[in-house]
């Protein structure tokens, strides 16, 4: 056994480089057909981009900002802001004037029950004088 050991080792030291060989060509076809290269050459000019912070480091990519984009954020958030308030503004009214539809609907009914109620003793009234005006004819 020991006389196969050199030759164990031979093989296993071949293997273990074809298969390193192999692992590294396939890795470049494949950074070549997803063009890594040329994103990660993309990746550095936006790092060199970001603006340099006060502590001599470079702001992390995608936290930097233009004051016209920070503004448009702002005003976005406080348009969003006063939308919510304008829709519970509205939802309230909406409920308020349901209701005061309803009070209306209400009292058009019992104005109506009113002068129903009113002729009727119009019409008793009148037949109470009528009566009354004949006897004192009679």
């Amino acid at each position: 056994m020991n006389a196969h050991k050199p030759l164990l080792t031979i093989i296993h030291s071949t293997i273990c480089k074809t298969i390193a060989d192999n692992v590294k060509r396939e890795f470049a076809e494949i950074c070549k057909e997803r063009q890594v290269a040329p994103s990660l050459s993309q990746l550095e000019q936006l790092i060199r981009e970001q603006p340099i912070l006060p502590n001599g480091k470079r702001c992390p990519l995608g936290s930097y900002t233009t004051p016209e984009e920070r503004t448009l954020s702002q005003t976005n958030h406080l348009k969003q802001v006063e939308l919510e308030k304008l829709r519970a503004a509205y939802q309230k009214l909406s409920t308020e004037n349901e209701q005061i539809n309803q009070d209306i609907a209400t009292l058009e009914k019992q104005k109506d029950e009113t002068l129903t109620r009113l002729e009727g003793k119009a019409k008793a009234l009148s037949l109470l004088i009528k009566s009354s005006t004949s006897l004192d004819q009679k």
